[in-house]
């Protein structure tokens, strides 16, 4: 493992994309969600998920040409038909959308369906910080995570985020979780990188629990083995409001986001214009009292040291793993891409 420099794994994204058709806007907004999600140390949503863009984009499952159309409307509603387009740029979009109808309507949400994997669901309610309102996000996902109690991969890691602004702070809170123990990604990171995996979050084909990540067959939800059921609760409601809620497909039924096929996930997005509900700078300084509490107490508060990481990687440069590193230089040669 080594670190290599921010701007060299942006461009090389950004110019592998090019080189399939993806308009050099497009191109580069993925390439930033990507290397954000690196910076900010969730490598698992980061470039290890690039070459299966790219392989998506090959064989047809991703346009790269992202036309999106909105199939349904009213004043603070929207479901948008992604078209198969790049789920990162469609997602970007949609939270663009949901943020523009809330400033009229204090409130808008927008479902999207015939989308693909969008990366860190905390980019997007980031969008909505910069317009001064609260931002939610979540998404279903294939299955592999096992219902509370049993042993098969029914629902997906179904992430959840919200973003909230701050005042005297740079950066935004952002809670951005995965449902299950661990995100699927770790899994994946944990096989490239030869490790154990932690306690308490993958099951065997048994239903054991197993530390080895290649004989996960099913993830334990967000609690483990004992208190799961909380993990499962919010997993089984996203997937509904992720899959018929938004015109989605759920459970057993959703596949792409991982698999190399047509993706058939869900995403929803929600923006809520604070000042539609209370005074904004009363808001503010209420949540800044919160935050100085908890800092006071010695912790930190959510998305904060994600912020450190960036920061730090922003300088020091981002840890890849070799492997992923020599996929990178494959897909660099046949492209004629150098990195």
């Amino acid at each position: 493992m080594r670190r290599y420099k921010p701007a060299v794994l942006r461009n090389f994204m950004a110019g592998v994309l090019i080189k399939l058709d993806v308009p050099e806007e497009d191109a580069r907004i993925v390439a930033e969600v990507l290397l954000k999600a690196e910076l900010k140390g969730l490598s698992s949503h980061g470039i290890l998920r690039f070459p299966h863009l790219i392989r998506s984009i090959e064989a047809g499952f991703q346009m790269p040409k992202t036309e999106v159309t909105i199939e349904r409307e009213k004043n603070n509603c929207v479901v948008v038909n992604g078209n198969s387009g790049l789920g990162i740029i469609i997602a970007k979009k949609a939270m663009e959308i949901a943020i523009e109808k809330a400033r009229n309507n204090g409130i808008a949400s927008v479902g999207v369906y015939n989308t693909n994997h969008f990366g860190i669901a905390g980019y997007y309610v980031e969008l909505a910080t910069k317009s001064d309102m609260i931002g939610v996000a979540m998404c279903n996902t294939e299955p592999a995570m096992a219902p509370f109690g049993g042993k098969t991969p029914i629902l997906g890691t179904n992430p959840l985020a919200v973003a909230i602004p701050t005042n005297k702070h740079e950066h935004p809170i952002i809670l951005d979780m995965a449902t299950s123990n661990v995100a699927r990604g770790k899994i994946l990171a944990a096989l490239k990188e030869k490790r154990m995996l932690e306690e308490d979050c993958a099951l065997d084909k048994n239903g054991n629990v197993t530390l080895y990540p290649e004989k996960a067959f099913s993830l334990l939800p967000l609690g483990g083995k004992k208190f799961g059921y909380k993990g499962y609760g919010l997993a089984f409601v996203i997937d509904i409001l992720c899959g018929p809620l938004v015109n989605a497909q759920c459970g057993k039924d959703v596949k792409g986001t991982v698999s190399l096929e047509k993706c058939t996930k869900g995403d929803l997005f929600i923006a809520i214009d604070i000042s539609s509900f209370t005074d904004l700078g009363l808001f503010k300084s209420t949540v800044e009292q919160l935050i100085q509490e908890v800092k006071n107490d010695g912790a930190m508060f959510p998305g904060e040291i994600e912020q450190v990481k960036e920061e730090r990687n922003s300088i020091e440069g981002v840890k890849l793993e070799d492997d992923v590193y020599e996929e990178l230089k494959e897909i660099g040669r046949e492209y004629g891409i150098g990195i």
